[in-house]
């Protein structure tokens, strides 16, 4: 692999892993529409070697697998005659040696070069609820929600400036969405539907702090607001819709190009008006 100006390495070098991940689940019915389930998994990710190696001293060594056990329960429940739907879930990851991307400076070349470090342990716990009403035939109301609290519990390798007690970065705390849609019968096996569509993501973090390449830097939580109408028939539809409808400027990701003494924003599309068609056959 290149490892480098003035940095030359020839060879190769081999490692294996293996894993074994079981699922098991209990479920209980407390009525034929309500029931509670508790669920344990396992989780794996491969490890492996970083593509470029900030020297020839780091090519060969592995980055180790990721491994997470799995606590989830839950319910989910089906009401007024099914017309009224609701989940929700209590969630525990312990995850133990994640891998994170951060940035060190080579010894060789004095470059920011970016690898994979492993986190001893790590954890994640949370709520997560969904829910869909139909008051009426022709409405239909839907939302969703969820917490997510992580932490890391202990770090074997440095990873920037993130210390044992800091959230994970690019992990907001609150996520939500709510929907709307509306239905209104035509002659002629036609049909008119209004969808209201909104998104909401909670404030959060980049980086890891590894200055100056790879700085912490705030996300601000934002929301997203979309409209769309459609004239449907049962093998065509036609839609107008209104993206981003209140023309909200949303930053959803920000970082310091290298050497750069400036940061960059990733910012979602502005207000987007338009026409879609589609046949089914």
């Amino acid at each position: 692999p290149g490892v480098g100006a003035d940095d030359q390495y020839d060879g190769s070098h081999s490692t294996s892993f293996s894993n074994f991940s079981p699922t098991g689940s209990v479920t209980y019915h407390w009525t034929p529409d309500v029931m509670s389930y508790v669920t344990v998994s396992r989780g794996y990710k491969s490890g492996g070697y970083d593509k470029y190696p900030g020297s020839s001293a780091a090519v060969g060594i592995p980055f180790q697998s990721e491994t997470s056990t799995n606590y989830e329960v839950g319910t989910k429940s089906s009401l007024l005659d099914r017309r009224l739907n609701i989940t929700a879930a209590l969630f525990y990851i312990d995850l133990r040696n994640q891998q994170l991307a951060t940035t060190v400076i080579s010894p060789v070349t004095g470059l920011p070069v970016g690898v994979t470090a492993n986190a001893g342990a790590s954890s994640s716990r949370g709520a997560e609820t969904e829910l869909e009403w139909m008051p009426i035939p022709a409405l239909r109301l839907s939302a969703s929600a969820s917490y997510v609290d992580t932490r890391f519990d202990r770090l074997d390798s440095p990873v920037g400036s993130l210390s044992v007690g800091d959230a994970f970065p690019y992990v907001p705390k609150v996520t939500a969405s709510e929907q709307a849609d509306i239905t209104q019968p035509l002659p002629g096996s036609l049909s008119l539907v209004f969808t209201a569509a909104n998104r909401f993501v909670g404030s959060h973090y980049n980086g890891n702090g590894a200055a100056p390449f790879d700085p912490i830097l705030p996300i601000p939580s934002y929301s997203v607001l979309d409209l769309r109408l459609a004239l449907r028939s049962p093998a065509w539809e036609v839609a107008v819709y209104l993206n981003n409808a209140l023309d909200r400027f949303n930053i959803s990701t920000v970082y310091q190009p290298e050497f750069e003494p400036f940061t960059r924003a990733n910012v979602l599309p502005p207000r987007m008006a338009g026409i879609r068609a589609s046949y089914r056959w």
